[in-house]
């Protein structure tokens, strides 16, 4: 076709021309086929198939006027490909139909285009008749050719057993499978998962005589990998090389992305090195594909930096290269570093695609970013990229969490302006989002449109509507959803359930918390130890605290011990109905099982104790779960208080030792204030404070940085008179200095002084150590002067 090596499809019709106007115009068809198989293997343009079928037709009605050769075998086989090529298999069935019409005899090279094209079309059951029907039908018996398309074509489609048939026909033709042959079949017992009797065939395969090739080892290496069997694969690579093969890029790929998808990272990346001594090229996968790995496996700087050793090696990064770092990043919440890589993107002449800004937006989203990630959604219009649902449901989701419900309305309805269906993803975070708004009524009406605008509502929607009609106190309306989701075939799950107990039991209406517990039983739902936990709770609060007991048994009985939460419920219903000593078996069961007490377990029971008169057991009690590392809190402590002025009105008067005990504990727990508390409680009975009592206060509000505390301790000592000491004084400096509360420091050495105590020099030294740690000589030597004035006085 000229003397171009690369003719344009207008010289290639005017070759044509030449050919049909020649005077003496070529007696074989030879020249013709020649001309029609490089002109369909030309570069397609728009109407690149029209001009070839009209050539084609041209020359059919040339042989009407002129005496032409006749298209052959050789030409409709071309044809017929090119159909192929140009993804319109069914034109290849025309060109066969008038090959056959024109009476020429069909040979199996003729059908094998057919039988690809059939097979690109999935249309196997025609494909399997044309070998076993059609083909002998016009005497042409299929060939290991024939069979092998087909039996390929059977496998890529999953159905494994029906190439497994063809192949004991093929064998009872006396026809010998080929390496082809077996890598199909193997091929497709890898995608069904059968990697046992995929080895067997390569078994097999060896024992005819075949050796298999690089595809045949990369199919299995593929299917162990993915059937995790990541030894057997490497094993499988290390046989190529004794088998005198080369892996190529694919078998090193794809060993690699099996090495990231079992976490061992560190094997894909030695791999990887391994493949430049064997002088194998990675291309972009084998790249993206241990990028994607390190990625999922947090080596966030190792991927940026593998991104960056792409460029000397002279492998251009593809857009899904750049998604999988901006993706990680995002996870890892660089959410600078994946903007700045979105716009290298631009500099590298790449186009970022729905899934690069869909993956910025969501990290965007989660960052708290939701302007920017609303400018992001914007700028994907300027791109010319349309953005997916999923994009939109993104920041939809950043939106509600942000607050900014009519935002994400608006952006539903924008949906719909785009001509894009939203998924019930979209409806159910939309619906999330007014629910936690408290806008329920807004959330029901969105619900009602998903049934007449598209995707119907899952368990999720459900749940998500019931749980907030629930929180709302409109627990009516939450058992009628539940009416309404048995009604569209939808079972609730556990979760539904739950919420649905508990919303029961906190309006009270403890029998419809039951019945659904039973629903929950009979319905094989196991009801978890949240669910049991409403219930007991509210049977406790209504005083049937033996039914709650009865409902624990029933726990233990599924293998559900209850937590501390649950314990806390029995025992403080065994305290309101006065059962301390079962609330004190639970206790100690509770430690027996290594179940650490909580501050509420510990209220509960002093509290009870207290109210029973029984202050001192409290206190006893109290020590014991402090003993265990269970923290208190002012309710504790107010609950012992309250206890001890019902035993004084009682006539019973605790001592100092029983009051300052106390006072420590609550001092050493930074609760001071309760602690003064209780001498108050002392001085208004009578017991005059020492000094130790006053102590405990002064070092609690040194501890707490309560300067003002301290000084009012020191009024009430001195109003009382009780002098602080010496020591009390300089531990009080020691303990602010420590904490570098210079002023404060200053503030008691003052008060010291003024006091008429004594000042030596360890009362300074350790405001002196501070200031010189702080930088402040000078105020550390007027300070010195101070102290050697004082002494030598």
């Amino acid at each position: 076709m000229g003397q171009s090596s690369n003719p344009t499809i207008k010289e290639a019709v005017q070759s044509f021309n030449r050919l049909l106007a020649a005077k003496n115009p070529a007696s074989s068809i030879n020249y013709f086929n020649s001309f029609f198989k490089a002109l369909t293997r030309m570069k397609n343009s728009n109407n690149h198939s029209a001009i070839v079928f009209s050539l084609f037709n041209r020359l059919g009605l040339a042989q009407t006027n002129r005496v032409l050769p006749s298209p052959d075998i050789c030409t409709y086989s071309i044809f017929i490909d090119y159909c192929n090529r140009i993804n319109q298999p069914g034109l290849g069935l025309i060109f066969f139909g008038r090959f056959i019409k024109d009476g020429q005899r069909a040979n199996a090279s003729l059908f094998t285009p057919l039988l690809e094209g059939l097979c690109s079309e999935n249309k196997m059951s025609n494909a399997v008749a044309m070998v076993l029907d059609k083909m002998p039908k016009v005497e042409c018996t299929p060939g290991v050719i024939s069979y092998s398309i087909v039996i390929d074509g059977l496998c890529k489609k999953g159905a494994v057993n029906k190439a497994f048939i063809l192949l004991e026909h093929m064998l009872s033709e006396g026809l010998i499978p080929n390496v082809v042959t077996y890598s199909s079949l193997i091929n497709g017992l890898c995608l069904t998962g059968e990697i046992r009797r995929a080895e067997d065939q390569l078994q097999q395969m060896r024992a005819r005589g075949y050796e298999p090739n690089i595809v045949t080892y990369s199919t299995l290496i593929n299917g162990l990998c993915k059937n995790g069997e990541i030894e057997k694969a490497e094993e499988l690579l290390r046989d190529m090389f004794s088998q005198g093969l080369q892996p190529d890029v694919v078998s090193y790929s794809t060993l690699i992305n099996g090495l990231c998808k079992n976490g061992e990272i560190e094997k894909a990346e030695e791999l990887l090195r391994d493949m430049f001594p064997q002088g194998v090229q990675p291309d972009v996968l084998t790249y993206s594909t241990l990028i994607d790995g390190l990625c999922k496996n947090g080596e966030i700087e190792k991927a940026e930096e593998l991104l960056r050793d792409m460029f000397p090696q002279e492998v251009q990064p593809d857009v899904m290269t750049y998604s999988t770092v901006i993706d990680g990043l995002c996870k890892n919440g660089e959410i600078e570093k994946a903007e700045e890589l979105l716009r290298n993107m631009f500099s590298q002449g790449l186009q970022p695609d729905v899934m690069s800004y869909g993956t910025l937006i969501d990290g965007l989203c989660k960052n708290g970013e939701i302007e920017k990630a609303e400018e992001l959604l914007r700028n994907m219009f300027s791109q010319g990229l349309q953005p997916d649902v999923v994009s939109y449901s993104t920041l939809i989701n950043g939106l509600c969490k942000n607050g900014e419900i009519e935002k994400a309305e608006e952006l539903l309805r924008h949906i719909f302006s785009q001509g894009l269906q939203p998924d019930v993803v979209t409806y159910s975070t939309l619906i999330d989002g007014l629910c936690k708004n408290g806008e329920t009524e807004k959330a029901e009406v969105l619900l009602r449109d998903m049934f007449s605008q598209g995707p119907q509502p899952n368990v999720v929607t459900y749940i998500t509507l019931i749980n907030g009609l629930c929180k709302n106190g409109e627990i009516e309306k939450a058992e009628e959803l539940l009416r309404h989701m048995f009604s569209q075939g939808l079972q609730p799950d556990v979760l539904t359930c739950t919420i649905l107990v508990d919303g029961f039991c906190k309006k009270g209406l403890l029998d419809k918390a039951l019945e659904m517990l039973e629903y929950m039983v009979s319905e094989g739902i196991d009801p978890s130890v949240v669910t049991c936990y409403s219930v007991m709770d509210a049977l406790c609060k209504k005083g049937e605290t033996r039914k709650a007991l009865v409902l624990l048994h029933i726990m233990k009985s599924r293998d559900k011990d209850p937590d501390v939460g649950t314990s806390n419920i029995l025992i403080d219903g065994h305290c309101k109905m006065n059962e301390l000593e079962k609330a004190q078996k639970l206790v100690d069961e509770m430690v027996s099982k290594g179940m650490l007490s909580n501050t509420v377990t510990c209220n509960i029971i002093v509290d009870a104790l207290c109210k029973k008169g029984e202050a001192d057991m409290a206190e006893k009690l109290l020590y014991h779960m402090l003993d265990k590392g269970v923290t208190s809190d002012h309710i504790t402590y107010n609950s012992v208080i309250n206890g001890y002025s019902k035993l004084i009105d009682e006539g019973f008067q605790p001592s100092e030792v029983t009051y300052g005990s106390m006072m420590n504990v609550l001092c050493k727990q930074g609760q001071t204030k309760e602690a003064e508390k209780l001498l108050d409680l002392m001085v208004r009975e009578g017991i005059k404070p020492g000094v130790v009592s006053y102590q405990f206060l002064l070092m609690g509000y040194t501890n707490e940085g309560n300067i003002d505390g301290v000084m009012n301790v020191l009024d009430r000592m001195q109003l009382n008179n009780v002098a602080p000491e010496y020591a009390t004084y300089t531990s009080l400096i020691v303990a602010f200095a420590k904490n570098r509360m210079v002023d404060e420091a200053m503030c008691v050495l003052k008060r010291m002084k003024g006091e008429g105590v004594k000042a030596d020099l360890s009362a300074y030294a350790p405001i002196l150590k501070q200031l010189l740690q702080i930088g402040c000589v000078d105020d550390a030597k007027d300070l010195v002067d101070q102290a050697i004035g004082k002494t030598n006085d």
